[in-house]
């Protein structure tokens, strides 16, 4: 009976830190999108000012390099996605096994 009161408190003790660990994961990764967001609208708005001022013809490869950072700011914040759920994924593993 010790021994199973041992092993609650314990597993208790693991989903509290794995909860924390959690928390300031998804706190850095609220900041890194944030930070992304924040310079890809300022790229954006960069290459949009850029490209009106800009002849027409200029216009369609101006339009082609927005497109282009814009997929780049998209890939990061996927890969970001990715990694955020793995760290995730691994903690609940790691105290699935435990």
């Amino acid at each position: 009976m010790m021994e199973l009161r041992k092993l609650k408190i314990e597993r208790d003790q693991l989903d509290e830190v794995n909860a924390k660990e959690i928390e300031i994961n998804q706190k850095k990764f609220d900041k890194q999108i944030g930070e992304i967001e924040k310079k890809g609208c300022d790229e954006l708005d960069k290459q949009l000012r850029n490209t009106m001022t800009r002849n027409v013809s200029g216009n369609e490869k101006g339009l082609i390099l927005i497109d282009q950072s814009h997929d780049e700011l998209l890939a990061r914040k996927g890969k970001i996605l990715v990694s955020k759920q793995f760290f995730e994924l691994s903690k609940y593993l790691a105290t699935l096994q435990q």
